[in-house]
């Protein structure tokens, strides 16, 4: 792997990470609340100079661009978008929902990551193989239709923050649950090659509402 900037906005925390052909450099997971968008070059900054990395050794820079706190997803999605053309560099658009999947520990079996969209409803996606996308998703769905589609199935479930709506203890689904995406699973996500690199200008906040709504693949 080349030398990439890694950065994730969408679930509330702040993380930045630099990876490259040895692995995980160093990275930082932050709460910057309200002051994420302030802060977010002075977090960058401050990762780089302690790693003693510059800015123009970036080959690439990785962003989550969703779904998940949209206001959140703009921030780090504009600033990734900014700084790469400041470089001359292209960007790697992760899901969140995928970098998720690929969250420790894996097992042999389906697995289905979800995010908090709005009350009663989740962004969420299903993978046989988190190496080879979603099988079904991302879509915005009821927690209660995604528990109905869900039952009987043998899912290992992966829960983002704020997920009030469904709650799992007690249930016989296995489960982990994130604050956020993690650095390790947006390398993954990228090795496996579900991000292409894509021009600054063309990258774009995975939003989705109502009308993004499809049909069922699998797991039906």
């Amino acid at each position: 792997m080349t030398r990439l900037l890694l950065l994730d906005t969408s679930c509330g925390l702040t993380s930045a990470g630099v990876v490259d052909a040895g692995g995980i450099l160093g990275e930082v997971r932050l709460d910057l609340g309200r002051r994420q968008s302030s802060l977010l070059p002075n977090v960058v900054e401050d990762l780089l100079r302690l790693l003693d990395v510059s800015l123009q050794s970036l080959e690439g820079i990785g962003v989550v661009v969703g779904p998940g706190v949209y206001t959140g997803l703009r921030v780090g999605v504009c600033y990734a978008a900014g700084l790469a053309e400041a470089l001359g560099v292209e960007v790697y658009p992760v899901s969140t929902l995928d970098a998720m999947a690929f969250e420790p520990p894996l097992w042999d079996g389906p697995t289905c990551a979800f995010v908090r969209a709005k009350r009663g409803f989740l962004y969420a996606a299903i993978y046989d193989d988190p190496s080879s996308g979603p099988c079904w998703g991302p879509y915005m769905v009821e927690a209660g239709d995604l528990m109905g589609r869900l039952a009987g199935s043998g899912v290992r479930l992966v829960r983002g923050p704020r997920c009030e709506e469904l709650r799992l203890e007690g249930t016989p689904f296995r489960f982990e649950e994130l604050r956020s995406p993690s650095i390790r699973g947006m390398i993954r996500s990228v090795e496996a090659g579900l991000s292409s690199l894509e021009s600054p200008v063309d990258v774009r906040v995975m939003y989705l509402r109502e009308p993004d709504f499809g049909p069922p693949s699998c797991h039906g």
